[in-house]
């Protein structure tokens, strides 16, 4: 028989602190590790929370200027077909007759000062769903050499361009709040 050798010290060791490692990975997660993974749970849905609100605020923008750039679409559809300026008055600007509806108005020029609370659509028709709405209007002659420029004298018989400019506003807290505006250029074609 062969004699066993005593087993050396150094293989035992190495076990002993196998053990030792697996034993305190055994042991679970510490209070340190556990408040740290709270705090990154608590600070991911803080995160999405605000990103929500965020989004619904942008969405809201979203409608609203979409609200206002339709029904200013609308009076620049509905001015469209419309001359440029009276043919027996001439370049004025606003009405001429303030006893005749709008939807009576032959002439671009007659909207200067023009406020429609609700607004109406392309075929002048009142839009009642939307009384926090109002179409205003804006009309200045330009300058003949220079479309840049408005001219001041309203009957300047040498203007054939105006500037047709509507504003879109929505009732906030009892005032009015533009929420977009749009121009545009009417000549006067012969």
């Amino acid at each position: 028989m062969t004699a066993s050798k005593p087993s050396s010290p150094a293989p035992v060791a190495a076990r002993a602190t196998r053990f030792a490692r697996a034993t305190r990975r055994a042991r679970g997660v510490s209070m340190m590790e556990t408040a740290l993974a709270t705090i990154l749970v608590g600070v991911s849905v803080l995160a999405v929370v605000r990103l929500i609100t965020v989004v619904s605020q942008q969405n809201f923008v979203a409608q609203e200027t979409t609200t206002a750039l339709m029904l200013a679409d609308n009076l620049r559809e509905y001015m469209k077909g419309l001359a440029y300026n009276d043919a027996i008055a001439g370049n004025h600007l606003g009405p001429i007759n303030n006893a005749i509806p709008f939807t009576q108005w032959t002439d671009v020029q007659s909207f200067n000062g023009f406020v429609a609370n609700p607004p109406i659509d392309a075929h002048g028709q009142t839009l009642a769903n939307l009384a926090d709405w109002q179409q205003s209007v804006t009309v200045k002659h330009c300058n003949p050499s220079n479309f840049q420029i408005t001219d001041s004298l309203a009957t300047d018989s040498a203007c054939t361009v105006d500037r047709v400019i509507v504003t879109v506003s929505c009732k906030s807290n009892g005032s009015w709040v533009p929420i977009a505006t749009t121009e545009w250029l009417k000549a006067n074609v012969q």
